[in-house]
C-alpha cells in the first residue's frame, strides 16, 4: 500500500472509528445502568431483610418477655402453694411427737394391773 490517503478512506476510516466509539460507549454505558439497577435491587433486599430480621428480633423478644412473666407467676404460684422443705420437716415432726405421745399413753393404759374395761365388766 503505497500511495497518497484519499478522502473518501478518510472518511471511511472516520466513520468506521465513529461507530466502533459509540458502539463501545453504548455497551460501556448499558453495563453501568444494569449494575446500578443490580446495585439498587441489592440494597432493597438488604433494606427488606433488614425489616424482617427486625420483625423476628421483634417477636422473639415478644415471646420471651411472655415466657418470663409465665416463669414469674409460675414461681410465685409455687411459692404460695407448695410446701417448703422446712415447713415439710416440721410437719412431719409434729405428726412424729403425736405418735409417739398416744404410744406413750396407750403403754400406760395397758401396763395397768386393773384397767378400766375389767372395772366396767365387774360392776355389770
Amino acid at each position: 500500500m503505497t500511495g497518497t490517503v484519499t478522502w473518501e478512506v478518510l472518511i471511511w476510516m472516520a466513520g468506521t472509528v465513529s461507530v466502533a466509539l459509540i458502539t463501545g460507549w453504548r455497551i460501556v454505558s448499558w453495563v453501568l445502568t444494569e449494575l446500578g439497577k443490580r446495585d439498587a435491587a441489592i440494597d432493597k433486599l438488604e433494606k427488606d431483610v433488614g425489616l424482617l430480621v427486625g420483625a423476628v428480633e421483634s417477636r422473639a423478644k415478644l415471646a420471651e418477655d411472655e415466657l418470663r412473666r409465665s416463669l414469674e407467676a409460675h414461681k410465685l404460684y409455687a411459692a404460695e402453694n407448695f410446701a417448703t422443705e422446712g415447713g415439710l420437716t416440721q410437719a412431719v415432726n409434729r405428726v412424729d411427737d403425736a405418735v409417739k405421745r398416744l404410744t406413750d399413753r396407750m403403754d400406760r393404759y395397758f401396763e395397768k394391773k386393773d384397767p378400766p374395761y375389767m372395772r366396767r365388766d365387774l360392776e355389770n
